[in-house]
């Protein structure tokens, strides 16, 4: 990279030579700070929980299979149940037919309140 020079005196070489040096030293280290970034994005992006939505106080019955709302306005890939109200097991119901982009079909072994995050 280099600039023109304006004025042609010798003393005015030496500081556009030291304002070239600085200038590529400043995008030497802004180059390491997009770096830097860069990792830091990329490992944030590659977290599926990232990208995920808390449903909380969910009444889920054994009578039939709930379907939990998950607001992520796509397919959902998994879930993590937070808090139960009781002892039960709660699973997804693979038999259920719905738009999985709104819905999480699940069935449990006992009538529960629960709070499941959905990612």
């Amino acid at each position: 990279m280099s600039f023109k020079q304006y004025i042609k005196h010798k003393s005015n070489v030496a500081i556009n030579t030291s304002i070239e040096k600085f200038i590529q030293l400043y995008l030497y280290d802004i180059n390491i700070i997009q770096d830097n970034i860069k990792k830091i994005l990329d490992q944030l992006y590659s977290k599926k929980h990232l990208d995920s939505y808390l449903v909380e106080d969910e009444d889920i019955l054994t009578s039939k299979t709930n379907y939990v709302k998950h607001g992520l306005s796509r397919k959902w890939t998994g879930y993590k149940i937070i808090n139960k109200s009781a002892q039960a097991d709660i699973w997804t119901d693979t038999t259920a037919t719905t738009d999985d982009t709104i819905f999480l079909p699940l069935k449990c072994s006992a009538d529960v309140t629960i709070s499941i995050e959905v990612f």
